[in-house]
Protein backbone atom coordinates (compact mmCIF):
# COMPACT_ATOMS: atom_id res chain seq x y z
CA UNK A 1 0.00 0.00 0.00
CA UNK A 2 1.48 3.39 -0.95
CA UNK A 3 2.28 6.04 1.61
CA UNK A 4 -0.55 8.44 2.40
CA UNK A 5 1.32 11.48 1.07
CA UNK A 6 1.96 9.83 -2.30
CA UNK A 7 -1.71 9.60 -3.20
CA UNK A 8 -3.29 12.49 -5.11
CA UNK A 9 -6.89 11.34 -5.50
CA UNK A 10 -7.90 11.00 -1.88
CA UNK A 11 -11.56 10.20 -2.31
CA UNK A 12 -11.10 7.46 -4.91
CA UNK A 13 -8.14 5.80 -3.19
CA UNK A 14 -9.43 5.82 0.36
CA UNK A 15 -12.86 4.59 -0.69
CA UNK A 16 -11.15 1.19 -1.05
CA UNK A 17 -9.36 1.17 2.28
CA UNK A 18 -12.03 0.64 4.96
CA UNK A 19 -11.30 -3.02 5.70
CA UNK A 20 -11.61 -3.37 9.48
CA UNK A 21 -14.32 -1.06 10.78
CA UNK A 22 -18.00 -1.41 10.04
CA UNK A 23 -19.18 1.89 8.61
CA UNK A 24 -22.69 2.92 9.62
CA UNK A 25 -22.46 6.18 7.70
CA UNK A 26 -23.23 6.76 4.04
CA UNK A 27 -20.59 9.12 2.70
CA UNK A 28 -21.14 8.94 -1.04
CA UNK A 29 -20.79 12.04 -3.22
CA UNK A 30 -21.86 11.01 -6.74
CA UNK A 31 -22.98 14.45 -7.97
CA UNK A 32 -19.85 16.27 -6.82
CA UNK A 33 -17.63 13.57 -8.30
CA UNK A 34 -19.40 13.78 -11.66
CA UNK A 35 -20.27 17.47 -11.92
CA UNK A 36 -17.00 18.22 -13.70
CA UNK A 37 -17.94 15.71 -16.40
CA UNK A 38 -21.53 16.82 -16.97
CA UNK A 39 -20.69 20.55 -17.04
CA UNK A 40 -17.89 22.60 -18.57
CA UNK A 41 -14.73 22.82 -16.47
CA UNK A 42 -13.08 26.18 -15.83
CA UNK A 43 -9.72 26.88 -14.24
CA UNK A 44 -10.00 29.97 -12.13
CA UNK A 45 -8.25 32.08 -9.51
CA UNK A 46 -9.43 33.70 -6.30
CA UNK A 47 -10.66 36.58 -8.46
CA UNK A 48 -13.14 34.30 -10.22
CA UNK A 49 -14.21 34.47 -13.84
CA UNK A 50 -16.41 36.85 -15.78
CA UNK A 51 -19.40 36.30 -18.07
CA UNK A 52 -20.13 38.94 -20.72
CA UNK A 53 -23.59 39.12 -22.23
CA UNK A 54 -25.77 41.34 -24.38
CA UNK A 55 -28.33 42.86 -22.04
CA UNK A 56 -30.46 44.92 -24.43
CA UNK A 57 -31.21 44.48 -28.12
CA UNK A 58 -30.27 46.87 -30.87
CA UNK A 59 -33.16 49.08 -31.94
CA UNK A 60 -34.22 52.02 -34.03
CA UNK A 61 -36.63 50.07 -36.22
CA UNK A 62 -37.96 52.31 -38.98
CA UNK A 63 -40.80 52.32 -41.48
CA UNK A 64 -39.90 55.30 -43.70
CA UNK A 65 -42.51 56.79 -46.02
CA UNK A 66 -42.52 59.46 -48.71
CA UNK A 67 -43.93 61.93 -46.20
CA UNK A 68 -41.51 60.85 -43.42
CA UNK A 69 -38.40 59.49 -45.13
CA UNK A 70 -35.97 59.64 -42.18
CA UNK A 71 -34.90 56.56 -40.23
CA UNK A 72 -35.43 56.54 -36.49
CA UNK A 73 -32.53 57.12 -34.14
CA UNK A 74 -30.11 54.18 -34.01
CA UNK A 75 -30.14 52.38 -30.67
CA UNK A 76 -27.11 50.13 -30.14
CA UNK A 77 -27.24 46.95 -28.15
CA UNK A 78 -25.78 47.15 -24.67
CA UNK A 79 -23.47 44.62 -23.06
CA UNK A 80 -22.99 43.85 -19.39
CA UNK A 81 -21.12 41.30 -17.30
CA UNK A 82 -21.26 39.31 -14.09
CA UNK A 83 -18.74 37.53 -11.91
CA UNK A 84 -18.54 33.99 -10.55
CA UNK A 85 -16.19 33.60 -7.59
CA UNK A 86 -15.00 30.30 -6.05
CA UNK A 87 -15.41 29.62 -2.34
CA UNK A 88 -12.88 27.77 -0.21
CA UNK A 89 -13.68 24.77 1.97
CA UNK A 90 -11.31 23.13 4.44
CA UNK A 91 -11.31 20.36 7.02
CA UNK A 92 -8.61 19.45 9.54
CA UNK A 93 -7.76 16.28 11.40
CA UNK A 94 -5.97 16.27 14.77
CA UNK A 95 -4.34 13.07 16.01
CA UNK A 96 -2.30 12.09 19.04
CA UNK A 97 1.29 11.31 18.07
CA UNK A 98 1.32 7.87 19.70
CA UNK A 99 -1.89 6.88 17.91
CA UNK A 100 -0.38 8.14 14.66
CA UNK A 101 2.75 6.04 15.19
CA UNK A 102 0.68 2.96 16.04
CA UNK A 103 -1.38 3.45 12.88
CA UNK A 104 1.70 3.83 10.69
CA UNK A 105 1.20 7.52 10.06
CA UNK A 106 4.74 8.72 10.80
CA UNK A 107 6.03 7.06 7.60
CA UNK A 108 6.39 3.75 9.39
CA UNK A 109 4.55 0.41 9.45
CA UNK A 110 1.30 -0.12 11.29
CA UNK A 111 1.94 -1.72 14.68
CA UNK A 112 0.79 -5.30 15.10
CA UNK A 113 -1.77 -4.56 17.84
CA UNK A 114 -3.07 -1.31 16.42
CA UNK A 115 -6.81 -1.37 15.68
CA UNK A 116 -6.69 0.92 12.64
CA UNK A 117 -4.21 1.92 10.01
CA UNK A 118 -3.68 5.53 9.03
CA UNK A 119 -5.55 5.07 5.75
CA UNK A 120 -8.73 4.10 7.61
CA UNK A 121 -8.46 7.11 9.90
CA UNK A 122 -7.77 9.53 7.05
CA UNK A 123 -10.56 7.98 4.96
CA UNK A 124 -13.22 8.98 7.48
CA UNK A 125 -12.14 12.61 7.29
CA UNK A 126 -11.77 12.92 3.53
CA UNK A 127 -14.98 10.99 2.83
CA UNK A 128 -16.91 13.27 5.20
CA UNK A 129 -15.37 16.22 3.35
CA UNK A 130 -16.47 14.79 0.00
CA UNK A 131 -20.00 14.32 1.32
CA UNK A 132 -20.05 17.98 2.34
CA UNK A 133 -19.10 18.99 -1.20
CA UNK A 134 -22.05 16.91 -2.37
CA UNK A 135 -24.38 18.95 -0.17
CA UNK A 136 -22.90 22.16 -1.59
CA UNK A 137 -23.14 20.89 -5.20
CA UNK A 138 -26.86 20.28 -4.64
CA UNK A 139 -27.36 23.55 -2.76
CA UNK A 140 -27.94 27.22 -3.46
CA UNK A 141 -24.77 28.80 -2.08
CA UNK A 142 -26.28 29.71 1.29
CA UNK A 143 -24.54 26.82 3.05
CA UNK A 144 -27.85 25.77 4.63
CA UNK A 145 -27.76 22.15 5.81
CA UNK A 146 -31.24 22.30 7.35
CA UNK A 147 -34.00 24.76 8.20
CA UNK A 148 -35.43 24.89 11.69
CA UNK A 149 -39.20 24.46 11.89
CA UNK A 150 -39.39 25.28 15.61
CA UNK A 151 -37.63 27.77 17.85
CA UNK A 152 -35.19 27.14 20.71
CA UNK A 153 -34.89 29.99 23.21
CA UNK A 154 -33.40 28.54 26.39
CA UNK A 155 -29.69 27.75 26.58
CA UNK A 156 -29.06 24.19 27.73
CA UNK A 157 -28.78 20.51 26.84
CA UNK A 158 -31.28 17.84 25.79
CA UNK A 159 -33.38 20.00 23.47
CA UNK A 160 -35.14 18.77 20.35
CA UNK A 161 -34.38 20.62 17.15
CA UNK A 162 -37.11 19.93 14.59
CA UNK A 163 -36.24 20.65 10.97
CA UNK A 164 -38.34 21.43 7.91
CA UNK A 165 -39.17 18.71 5.37
CA UNK A 166 -41.83 20.52 3.37
CA UNK A 167 -41.66 21.46 -0.30
CA UNK A 168 -40.65 25.08 -0.53
CA UNK A 169 -40.21 27.81 -3.13
CA UNK A 170 -36.52 28.06 -2.19
CA UNK A 171 -34.10 25.11 -2.17
CA UNK A 172 -32.87 23.32 0.94
CA UNK A 173 -36.05 22.82 2.95
CA UNK A 174 -36.82 19.17 2.24
CA UNK A 175 -33.98 17.36 4.03
CA UNK A 176 -35.10 17.60 7.64
CA UNK A 177 -32.18 16.89 9.99
CA UNK A 178 -30.56 14.39 7.60
CA UNK A 179 -27.41 16.49 7.13
CA UNK A 180 -26.90 17.37 10.81
CA UNK A 181 -24.30 15.02 12.28
CA UNK A 182 -23.68 13.94 15.85
CA UNK A 183 -20.87 15.72 17.77
CA UNK A 184 -20.88 18.59 15.24
CA UNK A 185 -21.33 22.30 15.95
CA UNK A 186 -23.71 24.43 13.86
CA UNK A 187 -25.12 27.92 13.88
CA UNK A 188 -28.56 29.32 13.15
CA UNK A 189 -28.44 32.50 11.05
CA UNK A 190 -30.66 35.54 10.75
CA UNK A 191 -31.21 35.79 6.99
CA UNK A 192 -31.95 39.52 7.16
CA UNK A 193 -28.66 40.51 8.80
CA UNK A 194 -26.62 37.48 7.73
CA UNK A 195 -25.34 37.15 11.30
CA UNK A 196 -25.41 34.06 13.55
CA UNK A 197 -28.17 34.09 16.13
CA UNK A 198 -27.31 30.92 18.05
CA UNK A 199 -24.85 28.03 18.29
CA UNK A 200 -25.81 24.39 18.83
CA UNK A 201 -24.04 21.07 19.40
CA UNK A 202 -25.78 17.98 18.03
CA UNK A 203 -25.63 15.33 20.77
CA UNK A 204 -27.89 12.73 19.16
CA UNK A 205 -29.36 12.42 15.70
CA UNK A 206 -31.76 10.03 14.04
CA UNK A 207 -30.86 11.61 10.68
CA UNK A 208 -34.49 12.19 9.81
CA UNK A 209 -36.56 15.13 10.99
CA UNK A 210 -35.17 15.84 14.46
CA UNK A 211 -31.90 16.05 16.35
CA UNK A 212 -31.17 16.34 20.05
CA UNK A 213 -28.98 19.37 20.62
CA UNK A 214 -27.38 21.53 23.26
CA UNK A 215 -28.12 25.20 22.68
CA UNK A 216 -24.78 26.73 23.64
CA UNK A 217 -25.66 30.38 23.10
CA UNK A 218 -28.29 32.65 21.59
CA UNK A 219 -31.48 31.30 20.05
CA UNK A 220 -32.68 29.28 17.10
CA UNK A 221 -35.60 30.90 15.30
CA UNK A 222 -38.13 28.85 13.37
CA UNK A 223 -37.59 29.18 9.63
CA UNK A 224 -33.95 30.16 9.80
CA UNK A 225 -31.13 28.13 8.16
CA UNK A 226 -28.79 25.88 10.12
CA UNK A 227 -25.23 26.06 8.72
CA UNK A 228 -21.68 25.13 9.59
CA UNK A 229 -20.20 27.58 12.08
CA UNK A 230 -19.61 30.83 10.19
CA UNK A 231 -20.83 29.22 6.98
CA UNK A 232 -23.90 31.20 5.93
CA UNK A 233 -23.57 32.60 2.38
CA UNK A 234 -19.96 31.34 2.27
CA UNK A 235 -20.45 28.04 0.45
CA UNK A 236 -19.78 27.24 -3.21
CA UNK A 237 -22.80 27.79 -5.45
CA UNK A 238 -24.65 24.58 -6.27
CA UNK A 239 -26.96 23.50 -9.07
CA UNK A 240 -30.23 24.33 -7.29
CA UNK A 241 -29.00 27.90 -6.79
CA UNK A 242 -28.18 28.24 -10.49
CA UNK A 243 -31.46 26.71 -11.69
CA UNK A 244 -34.02 28.73 -9.75
CA UNK A 245 -36.78 31.23 -10.46
CA UNK A 246 -36.68 33.17 -7.18
CA UNK A 247 -35.58 36.78 -7.10
CA UNK A 248 -32.15 36.80 -5.51
CA UNK A 249 -28.64 38.20 -5.76
CA UNK A 250 -26.94 35.77 -8.10
CA UNK A 251 -23.49 36.10 -9.66
CA UNK A 252 -23.54 39.71 -8.49
CA UNK A 253 -26.81 40.49 -10.28
CA UNK A 254 -30.23 41.31 -8.84
CA UNK A 255 -32.46 38.81 -10.63
CA UNK A 256 -35.56 40.92 -9.95
CA UNK A 257 -33.94 43.33 -12.44
CA UNK A 258 -32.07 40.85 -14.65
CA UNK A 259 -35.03 38.50 -14.80
CA UNK A 260 -33.48 36.31 -17.50
CA UNK A 261 -31.48 34.70 -14.67
CA UNK A 262 -34.76 33.44 -13.18
CA UNK A 263 -35.22 30.22 -15.11
CA UNK A 264 -38.55 28.95 -16.47
CA UNK A 265 -40.23 26.70 -13.95
CA UNK A 266 -43.32 24.72 -13.08
CA UNK A 267 -44.45 25.28 -9.50
CA UNK A 268 -46.53 22.25 -8.51
CA UNK A 269 -47.41 23.81 -5.14
CA UNK A 270 -47.74 20.42 -3.45
CA UNK A 271 -49.35 18.43 -6.27
CA UNK A 272 -48.02 15.17 -7.68
CA UNK A 273 -45.09 15.19 -10.10
CA UNK A 274 -46.14 13.51 -13.35
CA UNK A 275 -44.75 12.75 -16.78
CA UNK A 276 -46.80 15.70 -18.05
CA UNK A 277 -44.69 17.99 -15.90
CA UNK A 278 -41.50 16.61 -17.47
CA UNK A 279 -42.98 17.30 -20.89
CA UNK A 280 -44.06 20.84 -19.99
CA UNK A 281 -40.72 21.84 -18.51
CA UNK A 282 -38.89 20.70 -21.66
CA UNK A 283 -41.45 22.47 -23.85
CA UNK A 284 -40.72 25.66 -21.92
CA UNK A 285 -37.18 25.52 -23.26
CA UNK A 286 -38.47 25.05 -26.81
CA UNK A 287 -40.74 28.11 -26.54
CA UNK A 288 -38.10 30.20 -24.78
CA UNK A 289 -35.42 29.49 -27.37
CA UNK A 290 -37.69 29.14 -30.43
CA UNK A 291 -35.77 25.94 -31.05
CA UNK A 292 -37.20 22.42 -31.02
CA UNK A 293 -33.74 21.07 -30.31
CA UNK A 294 -33.67 22.87 -26.96
CA UNK A 295 -35.50 19.92 -25.36
CA UNK A 296 -32.97 17.32 -26.51
CA UNK A 297 -29.75 16.15 -24.90
CA UNK A 298 -30.49 17.59 -21.47
CA UNK A 299 -29.28 16.44 -18.07
CA UNK A 300 -32.03 15.87 -15.51
CA UNK A 301 -31.30 15.94 -11.78
CA UNK A 302 -34.01 14.25 -9.75
CA UNK A 303 -34.34 12.04 -6.68
CA UNK A 304 -34.83 8.26 -6.85
CA UNK A 305 -38.14 8.76 -5.04
CA UNK A 306 -39.68 11.03 -7.66
CA UNK A 307 -38.49 8.82 -10.52
CA UNK A 308 -39.78 5.70 -8.79
CA UNK A 309 -43.20 7.33 -8.56
CA UNK A 310 -43.09 8.15 -12.29
CA UNK A 311 -42.34 4.51 -13.08
CA UNK A 312 -45.24 3.42 -10.86
CA UNK A 313 -47.53 5.77 -12.77
CA UNK A 314 -46.36 4.29 -16.07
CA UNK A 315 -46.84 0.75 -14.84
CA UNK A 316 -50.60 1.14 -15.23
CA UNK A 317 -50.16 1.17 -19.01
CA UNK A 318 -48.43 -2.22 -19.06
CA UNK A 319 -50.39 -5.24 -20.25
CA UNK A 320 -49.53 -8.91 -19.75
CA UNK A 321 -51.03 -11.33 -22.25
CA UNK A 322 -52.20 -14.92 -21.81
CA UNK A 323 -50.22 -17.03 -19.40
CA UNK A 324 -47.24 -14.65 -19.29
CA UNK A 325 -46.04 -13.86 -15.78
CA UNK A 326 -46.75 -10.41 -14.41
CA UNK A 327 -43.78 -8.14 -15.07
CA UNK A 328 -42.45 -6.05 -12.20
CA UNK A 329 -42.20 -2.26 -12.33
CA UNK A 330 -39.21 -1.32 -14.47
CA UNK A 331 -36.07 -0.12 -12.76
CA UNK A 332 -35.32 2.44 -15.46
CA UNK A 333 -36.98 5.31 -17.27
CA UNK A 334 -36.18 6.07 -20.91
CA UNK A 335 -36.40 9.68 -22.00
CA UNK A 336 -37.55 10.09 -25.62
CA UNK A 337 -35.34 13.14 -26.20
CA UNK A 338 -32.07 11.59 -25.07
CA UNK A 339 -32.05 13.35 -21.72
CA UNK A 340 -29.58 11.87 -19.25
CA UNK A 341 -31.41 11.19 -15.99
CA UNK A 342 -29.26 11.36 -12.85
CA UNK A 343 -31.09 9.99 -9.81
CA UNK A 344 -29.33 11.63 -6.87
CA UNK A 345 -30.45 10.88 -3.32
CA UNK A 346 -28.93 14.11 -1.99
CA UNK A 347 -30.83 16.24 -4.52
CA UNK A 348 -33.81 18.38 -3.48
CA UNK A 349 -36.74 16.08 -2.74
CA UNK A 350 -39.31 18.36 -4.38
CA UNK A 351 -37.37 19.29 -7.54
CA UNK A 352 -36.60 17.90 -10.98
CA UNK A 353 -34.19 20.21 -12.80
CA UNK A 354 -33.03 20.17 -16.43
CA UNK A 355 -30.03 21.78 -18.09
CA UNK A 356 -27.82 21.61 -21.15
CA UNK A 357 -24.32 20.44 -20.38
CA UNK A 358 -22.73 23.73 -21.43
CA UNK A 359 -25.22 25.85 -19.47
CA UNK A 360 -23.32 25.30 -16.23
CA UNK A 361 -19.60 25.61 -15.57
CA UNK A 362 -17.68 24.28 -12.58
CA UNK A 363 -14.74 26.52 -11.77
CA UNK A 364 -11.95 25.11 -9.62
CA UNK A 365 -9.24 27.23 -8.05
CA UNK A 366 -7.59 24.14 -6.57
CA UNK A 367 -8.82 20.55 -6.42
CA UNK A 368 -9.54 18.69 -3.20
CA UNK A 369 -6.40 17.42 -1.51
CA UNK A 370 -3.72 18.12 1.08
CA UNK A 371 -3.12 21.79 1.81
CA UNK A 372 0.60 21.71 2.50
CA UNK A 373 2.48 24.65 0.94
CA UNK A 374 5.35 23.89 3.35
CA UNK A 375 5.46 20.25 2.16
CA UNK A 376 4.91 18.97 5.69
CA UNK A 377 2.78 15.86 5.96
CA UNK A 378 1.94 16.53 9.63
CA UNK A 379 2.23 19.75 11.60
CA UNK A 380 2.67 20.01 15.35
CA UNK A 381 0.11 21.93 17.39
CA UNK A 382 2.04 24.41 19.58
CA UNK A 383 -0.16 23.88 22.68
CA UNK A 384 -1.05 26.29 25.47
CA UNK A 385 2.55 27.26 26.19
CA UNK A 386 3.47 27.52 22.50
CA UNK A 387 6.25 24.99 23.06
CA UNK A 388 4.66 22.10 21.16
CA UNK A 389 2.45 19.16 22.13
CA UNK A 390 1.92 15.51 21.29
CA UNK A 391 -0.94 16.48 18.96
CA UNK A 392 -0.41 16.76 15.22
CA UNK A 393 -2.75 17.88 12.47
CA UNK A 394 -3.15 17.98 8.73
CA UNK A 395 -5.56 19.91 6.56
CA UNK A 396 -7.45 19.18 3.39
CA UNK A 397 -9.46 21.55 1.27
CA UNK A 398 -10.65 22.79 -2.09
CA UNK A 399 -11.92 25.98 -3.70
CA UNK A 400 -14.63 25.80 -6.34
CA UNK A 401 -18.09 26.93 -7.39
CA UNK A 402 -20.64 26.46 -10.17
CA UNK A 403 -21.62 29.25 -12.56
CA UNK A 404 -24.60 29.68 -14.88
CA UNK A 405 -23.41 30.59 -18.36
CA UNK A 406 -26.59 30.04 -20.42
CA UNK A 407 -29.75 30.90 -18.47
CA UNK A 408 -31.93 30.07 -21.51
CA UNK A 409 -30.85 26.42 -21.32
CA UNK A 410 -32.12 25.50 -17.83
CA UNK A 411 -35.54 24.86 -16.31
CA UNK A 412 -37.00 23.21 -13.24
CA UNK A 413 -40.05 21.63 -11.65
CA UNK A 414 -40.36 22.49 -7.96
CA UNK A 415 -42.58 22.01 -4.89
CA UNK A 416 -43.67 18.52 -5.93
CA UNK A 417 -45.78 16.57 -3.46
CA UNK A 418 -43.90 14.21 -1.13
CA UNK A 419 -46.95 12.03 -0.45
CA UNK A 420 -46.01 8.35 -0.86
CA UNK A 421 -42.56 9.38 -2.14
CA UNK A 422 -39.50 7.66 -0.66
CA UNK A 423 -37.21 10.38 0.75
CA UNK A 424 -34.05 10.56 2.80
CA UNK A 425 -36.06 11.89 5.73
CA UNK A 426 -38.12 8.69 5.63
CA UNK A 427 -35.25 6.22 5.62
CA UNK A 428 -32.40 8.23 7.17
CA UNK A 429 -28.87 8.13 5.84
CA UNK A 430 -26.55 7.07 8.64
CA UNK A 431 -25.26 8.91 11.68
Amino acid sequence: MPEVDSVNNWVDFYAQQLIRSQDWSVLAAPLWNSIGEITNAVETSQRGWRYYFVKTQAGGHSLPTLASPDNNRAIPSQSDSMWVVPQMYSISMVIDYLLMVDAGGDRGPKKANAMFNIQEIVKQTVDAAAQHQEFFACGDGTGALAYSSASLTVVGAGQTLTCDTSADATPGHTKGAVRLKQNQYYQSFDTTTGLPEGTILVTSSNNKTQATVTLLSGVVTSGNPICDVGGYMAAPMGVSGCIDDNNRIFQGRDTSVDTVLNCPSIDLNGTKFTVSDREKVKTQLVVLNIDKGARAGLTNLVTPGLMSDLRVQGYGFHRTGGDEPVVDIAGGYKDADGTRILEMSNWEEDRSSFFKGDALEKGTEFAFGDIQPDNLQWRNLPGVNLTGSRNYYRMWGTSWTIGLNKPLAVSTVKRASSTNIVRQVDVGMGA
